[in-house]
């Protein structure tokens, strides 16, 4: 029972603070024509990104130059903590954007290390 609601207060606590963060910077990733980045499909230039708005807070990436080429197959692999998943949230805009530019081209996909299946139907799953 004590379990229960030690869990239930940590969840309260992680739902608060998701619904109090700020709105995503729908500018932070540009969508532009394929013609523009030069054949790749995703592009960063110079970018820097932190978590927060909070001028204090670390930047977490630094300075990062990506370049990927249309039809692209890409892993990103590293050690825990690398900026894998950071890199991937950078191209879903939903990292603070503190300098650089971030393009993107035509569709991307992302394919998580560890399957996610809602309870539910398998055609509602893949689609």
């Amino acid at each position: 029972m004590i379990n229960s609601i030690v869990d239930a207060r940590v969840s309260s606590n992680r739902i608060g603070k998701f619904l109090n963060n700020d709105e995503i910077d729908k500018y932070a990733v540009d969508r532009v024509p394929i013609e523009l980045l030069h054949g790749n499909s995703v592009n960063i230039e110079n970018g820097s990104f932190r978590w927060s708005n909070l001028f204090d807070d670390p930047l977490i990436l630094k300075n990062i130059n990506l370049q990927i080429s249309q039809g692209s197959l890409v892993a990103l692999v590293g050690m825990v903590g690398s900026g894998k998943s950071s890199i991937l949230a950078t191209l879903l805009g939903e990292m603070i954007k503190v300098n650089g530019r971030v393009s993107i081209s035509g569709k991307i996909a992302y394919v998580p290390q560890t399957a996610w299946i809602m309870n539910t139907t398998l055609k509602e799953n893949i689609l």
